[in-house]
Order: C-alpha cells, then sequence, then structure tokens
C-alpha cells in the first residue's frame, strides 16, 4: 500500500487540452463509508479565498510526480454541484 505525506498531496492540476494550470490541491474529499476518494479540492489564488472548486475523481486523467492532470478545465466543478450529487457531510 502507497501512503502520502500531506506535502506530496498539494500538486499543481493541469489542463490536457488546454495546457494551464489550474490550481492546487488544498483538500482530500473522501467518502468514509465506502473507504474512497470522491473528489480533490483546489484553490487557484491562496490569498482570496474563494468558493471550493473540486475536481471529481473519475475525471481525472493522471497522477504523477508533478501535478495532476485532468482533460479540461470544464472537469472542474464547485463543491455545491458535487455535494448535490453525492451524501457529504462536512466534518470541521
Amino acid at each position: 500500500m502507497t501512503t502520502y505525506e500531506s506535502k506530496q498531496l498539494l500538486k499543481s492540476v493541469m489542463s490536457i487540452t488546454e495546457g494551464i494550470e489550474l490550481g492546487t490541491v488544498s483538500d482530500i474529499i473522501i467518502d468514509g463509508e465506502n473507504k474512497k476518494v470522491i473528489a480533490l479540492g483546489i484553490t487557484k489564488d491562496k490569498l482570496f479565498y474563494k468558493a471550493l472548486r473540486v475536481i471529481p475523481f473519475e475525471k481525472i486523467s493522471s497522477i504523477n510526480e508533478d501535478n495532476i492532470l485532468v482533460m479540461s478545465s470544464k472537469d472542474i466543478i464547485s463543491y455545491k454541484t458535487l455535494k448535490k450529487s453525492c451524501k457529504i457531510e462536512l466534518i470541521s
């Protein structure tokens, strides 16, 4: 089994088709009941908080040493949209 320290998960998220950086992973959203990752939360600008944007795990094309790849910026959705499609409880 592979384990990761939190610093290893703070990767850039890149769009394959657009060739741009979309943000940095800031959160992991886990389905505790089924023990699987649902999505990764990303931030674009660390200075100003905006609504959490997420990448559903099934939309991730690849994860490598340096970054996480998705096909398009259209694969990023709002946390609110994800929450509507899944049963999600926020743990503080």
